[in-house]
């Protein structure tokens, strides 16, 4: 009976390290990055979705692997930076286009970090912003406008969730 039966050396682990780099690398989007949830080290930075195969960066990794890594980060950001934008403007028009559905927080802020309109439902957030298309900030105001007349014509009442719109 072998005592250590499948334990691999210390240069088998190198090499299937390694190897499990090479993997990531040749295609990176099957792997999930944990890197920025991760809650404890133990858990892996890099988790292969079908396999479960598992990769942690190491201190002594090679410097292709941190390069590599590096120029990886750069274009996924600015990637994920085009794809939070298209999102962006996708949650205003699902916001226009249901406005009783969300919590007007702008006059009610404590924290100016919060945003100024939330989903009742799911949660998603919304923030105004000074680099808003222009066709968000004149709906803004149609929205304000069509609210202000509603609240007149009602006595009573306040808020986004009291808007009533059919575009």
């Amino acid at each position: 009976m072998e005592p250590y039966s499948g334990a691999e050396t210390g240069v088998e682990k190198d090499r299937s390290h390694l190897c499990s780099w090479k993997a990531f690398f040749s295609n990176p989007h099957e792997w999930w990055d944990s890197r920025k949830f991760k809650k404890n080290s133990k858990f892996p930075d890099f988790k292969h979705k079908i396999s479960g195969d598992a990769l942690w960066l190491k201190s002594n990794d090679a410097p292709w692997i941190k390069t590599k890594l590096q120029l990886l980060d750069c274009k996924t950001g600015e990637h994920f930076e085009a794809e939070r934008h298209k999102n962006y403007l996708y949650l205003w028009q699902v916001f226009f286009s249901s406005p009783h559905e969300w919590w007007d927080n702008r006059e009610n802020k404590k924290n100016s970090a919060s945003p100024d309109f939330k989903h009742k439902d799911t949660g998603e957030a919304l923030w105004l912003s000074p680099n808003d298309p222009p066709w968000v900030k004149r709906q803004i105001q149609l929205l304000d406008l069509n609210m202000a007349v509603q609240h007149q014509e009602r006595g009573a009442g306040s808020g986004v969730s009291h808007w009533v719109y059919d575009f």
